[in-house]
């Protein structure tokens, strides 16, 4: 009876271990990745399968309690009407049938070039709003494009610093806001002719970004609204020339503003150039037509030729005291009545009197 009874015992341990062999244990995240529910997989990462948070804007952690998060689950962001946007980190390979299906606020969702299995619901019954961003010849731009989802898709390369440079932009979202990390990498630059002829309306640049580079922008018609990040400190030649920005805000931290980097910006009402700027170079602002105020750097050594020629709506110019060279033709074609106002005996009247301007002191009431 004995031997029966112990015989009883041991299967029954037996069958309470493979149990819980069997089940995958679900946990909610203690450090790393708050509100996020995960199971650990097989191979010790980790799948999200639920968020008990109520934050708007998501970035899902690559890690999570010690575990590399490679999945996200089936249904584990259904019907959270509260996401606006969720940024998957670059590790993650697959996304579940449902993950974010029903989502009906979903805006902006980048995905990393990581993911090769995309559940054909993952994303169904969303918002028009949605907007993938993706990477060029990827399982996410595919996915995209098959289910008619408005994408952004960007090249990009990594630099010598390990940085990430975005080098081209297709596909068809118009308001664009530029990821601060693309598969790991952080973007310290928008490149050389990146966004050249696109039909974006508007763009936000992170504050990750220090280059914006030549081209970057040039021709983008359509541009009307552009979002410059603190972390500027150089912004190339005819980065934003011909398109349609009406104002823009130069951030401190840019020395120079380069040939023509906002000629022909026939849209463009005023500017203020932050006392950083030393140098304005020629045709900055060539043909900006509809300019009307323009603030100088304090700092401001050099104006070059043709910096300001065709600027037809700008009537005058307050030249700051330190500036030591205007170049000849700088504000050719400008309003009929344009003045110059400075300091007596300085360049700003010099210059005046070469071009044949109106030269108003400051001693003078204005």
């Amino acid at each position: 009876m004995k031997k029966v009874a112990r015989k009883i015992l041991a299967l029954m341990v037996v069958s309470v271990l493979i149990v819980s062999m069997c089940v995958t244990p679900a946990f909610a995240a203690s450090t790393g990745g708050r509100d996020f529910v995960y199971t650990v997989l097989g191979d010790g990462t980790a799948e999200i399968t639920g968020y008990t948070g109520t934050a708007t804007d998501i970035v899902i952690p690559s890690t999570i309690d010690g575990h590399k998060v490679t999945s996200i689950g089936n249904s584990a962001f259904l019907k959270d009407s509260l996401l606006t946007s969720v940024e998957i980190p670059s590790g993650v390979s697959k996304i579940g049938d449902y993950a974010f299906g029903y989502c009906d606020s979903l805006g902006n969702t980048t995905i990393p070039s990581s993911v090769t299995s995309i559940a054909q619901n993952a994303f169904c019954n969303n918002s028009d709003d949605l907007t993938i961003y993706c990477f060029k010849n990827t399982v996410a731009s595919s996915f995209a494009k098959e289910n008619d989802i408005r994408r952004a898709e960007f090249l990009y390369t990594v630099l010598g610093d390990g940085t990430a440079e975005i080098t081209a932009y297709y596909e068809n979202a118009t308001e664009v806001e530029i990821p601060s990390l693309v598969d790991g990498y952080v973007v310290t630059s928008i490149g050389d002719q990146s966004f050249i002829f696109s039909d974006v309306k508007s763009v936000t640049i992170p504050d990750t970004v220090t280059i914006i580079d030549d081209f970057a922008f040039c021709q983008c018609n359509s541009l009307t609204s552009v979002k410059m990040p603190e972390s500027l400190t150089y912004l190339g030649e005819y980065a934003f020339a011909y398109t349609d920005i009406n104002t823009i805000t130069l951030p401190d931290g840019i020395k120079w503003i380069q040939t023509a980097t906002f000629s022909n910006c026939t849209m463009l009402e005023s500017i203020t150039i932050p006392d950083t700027v030393e140098i304005i170079f020629g045709n900055a602002f060539l043909n900006c037509e509809s300019l009307n105020s323009v603030t100088l750097s304090e700092n401001l050594d050099s104006i070059d030729c043709y910096a300001f020629r065709g600027c037809k709506s700008l009537e005058s110019i307050i030249v700051p005291q330190g500036v030591r060279h205007i170049l000849n033709g700088a504000f050719d074609g400008c309003a009929d009545s344009f003045a110059v106002y400075g300091y007596p005996d300085t360049e700003a009247e010099a210059f005046a009197q070469r071009s044949g301007f109106e030269f108003v002191p400051f001693s003078i009431s204005v």
